[in-house]
C-alpha cells in the first residue's frame, strides 16, 4: 500500500474513534452535545461505507451527494441548539430549506451523483465558516443561556473542528474538478491527503471536545 492511500485510510481512524465514544457515552453528553453525535454517528457510517466502496474501486460519489445536504442539516441543528437564545429559528430553517432545494436542484441538473458535488460542497463550506466565526463572536462576548462552563468547552472544540475544516478546504472543493480534469493523478492525490490531514485535525477536536464531556459527568 502507497504511502498516500495509507494516509487517506488512516484518516478514517479518528472518525471511528468519534463514533465509539458517541456509542458508548450518548446518553451522558449535554442535550446540544447529543444533537452533534447525531452529525457524527451519520458522518461515521456514510464515510466508512465509502471506504469500503473505494476498496473495491466502485464509484461512491452518491454517498457524498447524501451527506453534503444531510450533513449541512444536521450541523444547522447543532448550531441552532447552541444558538437557541441568540438566533431566530426561523433563520437557520430558511438556510437549511434553500441550501437542500440547492443541493438537490445540483445533483439532478448540474452534478449528477457520480461526479464530485464540488459546487454543494463550496457552498456549504461558506455557510458553515460564517455560522461558525459568529459561534466565536457569541462565545468570547457573552454566555449562552443555560449553558455551564465544560459544556461551552466542549462545543467550542466542536466549533473549531468545525472551522478548521472547512476554511482549510474551501478552495480545495471549490477547484477539485479543475485539479482532477487538467493535472496529474499524483497531483490530485497530494490534493486528497491535504483534505485526508484536515479532515484528522477536525475529527481529533471533536474527540477533545467529546472526552470534556465525558470527564464531567464520569
Amino acid at each position: 500500500m502507497s504511502l498516500t492511500r495509507t494516509l487517506l485510510v488512516c484518516s478514517d481512524f479518528p472518525v471511528l474513534t468519534a463514533l465509539l465514544l458517541v456509542i458508548c457515552y450518548y446518553r451522558k453528553f449535554d442535550y446540544r452535545v447529543r444533537v452533534f453525535a447525531v452529525y457524527i454517528a451519520f458522518s461515521a457510517i456514510i464515510q466508512l461505507t465509502a471506504l469500503v466502496l473505494w476498496f473495491w474501486k466502485m464509484n461512491n460519489m452518491l454517498l457524498l451527494h447524501i451527506h453534503v445536504p444531510v450533513g449541512f442539516c444536521l450541523l444547522a441543528w447543532f448550531y441552532q441548539s447552541v444558538l437557541e437564545s441568540l438566533i431566530n429559528k426561523r433563520i437557520i430553517a430558511t438556510m437549511v430549506l434553500l441550501f437542500f432545494l440547492f443541493s438537490l436542484v445540483n445533483s439532478v441538473f448540474f452534478q449528477p451523483v457520480h461526479v464530485f458535488n464540488s459546487a454543494a460542497l463550496t457552498v456549504e463550506s461558506i455557510l458553515l465558516i460564517i455560522i461558525s466565526i459568529f459561534s466565536f463572536i457569541v462565545f468570547l462576548n457573552q454566555k449562552p443561556e443555560g449553558m455551564s462552563q465544560p459544556v461551552r468547552k466542549s462545543i467550542g472544540w466542536i466549533n473549531s473542528g468545525i472551522f478548521i475544516y472547512y476554511s482549510s478546504t474551501l478552495l480545495l472543493f471549490y477547484f477539485s474538478n479543475f485539479v482532477m480534469e487538467y493535472y496529474s493523478v499524483k497531483i490530485s492525490a497530494y490534493a486528497w491527503v491535504f483534505h485526508a490531514f484536515s479532515s484528522i485535525v477536525m475529527y481529533c477536536c471533536f474527540i477533545i471536545g467529546l472526552c470534556k464531556q465525558i470527564r464531567v459527568y464520569r
